[in-house]
């Protein structure tokens, strides 16, 4: 899913501060974008990446600019809202609320900001998805033509609201690679199982447990017949005897086993 963190950027302000530019949004701040492709090529995309993160040992990276977030943003954004336009066309009313909201919760100090927050007029509550940035005051809430909240501006930066639209295709997205790690994953543990003879009872698309049951009863026996045989006089003394131990731990596993 995607993570509404604080993102510790500000305003772009022009050199007249009476007259507000555009808002220098964060790169993780999604707004709607045309497809880059098909969803048919995303999900081969992803398909793909999956298969190569396994490949080197790595599962959904969590840097921000890494191939898993890029194509993620790129999937999700096609369904985002227009947050960009939303919020600059919002800025020219939104600039006295923020400027004093800033001004008030910037400039108490520690005393003065408790006795404000018990007995005087309380800040809106800040968001939950802080982490470390500490106790954050938020500024302005950026909404819809619905009224919901898209993003958030707080003392300390940018949060995105993640839609509900949003919160599916990310779901999505999310899915598509799990299951193909998971098959790369399924496919380096048991792919080897392919080269056993079908009367061994394995079958194409058996689940881990069925395959472990296919191991349990048939590989045994089938090393057995396969395991290939050595004539001890031909090897060195200390070889012969080192090969005589070997088979009889073989063959007591046997027993064991069956």
């Amino acid at each position: 899913m995607l993570i509404n963190g604080v993102s510790s950027v500000g305003l772009s302000m022009g050199a007249n501060r009476t007259v507000q530019s555009r808002a220098n949004l964060p790169p993780t701040m999604l707004s709607r974008s045309e497809p880059k492709m098909s969803d048919e090529e995303f999900e081969q995309r992803i398909i793909e990446m999956a298969k190569r993160d396994h490949a080197a040992g790595r599962f959904q990276s969590q840097d921000p600019s890494s191939e898993f977030h890029t194509l993620e943003r790129s999937f999700v954004s096609v369904v985002s809202p227009d947050r960009e336009g939303i919020i600059n066309n919002a800025l020219p009313r939104a600039m006295a609320t923020i400027t004093n909201r800033a001004r008030i919760w910037t400039e108490l100090s520690f005393e003065e900001l408790v006795w404000k927050l018990l007995f005087g007029e309380s800040p809106p509550l800040a968001s939950s998805n802080q982490g470390n940035q500490g106790h954050q005051m938020l500024l302005y809430e950026f909404k819809d033509a619905s009224g919901n909240v898209i993003a958030e501006l707080f003392t300390g930066g940018w949060s995105m609201r993640s839609t509900p639209a949003e919160n599916a295709r990310s779901l999505d997205f999310i899915t598509i690679y799990n299951q193909a790690w998971r098959t790369a994953d399924h496919e380096a543990r048991y792919g080897w199982l392919r080269e056993l003879p079908q009367e061994c009872g394995w079958a194409e698309g058996m689940s881990e447990s069925e395959m472990l049951a296919v191991l349990a009863a048939a590989v045994p026996s089938w090393f057995a017949e396969n395991m290939p045989t050595v004539d001890a006089s031909e090897l060195q003394p200390q070889q012969g005897q080192a090969a005589k131990q070997t088979a009889a731990r073989y063959e007591a596993n046997l027993h064991e086993v069956s």
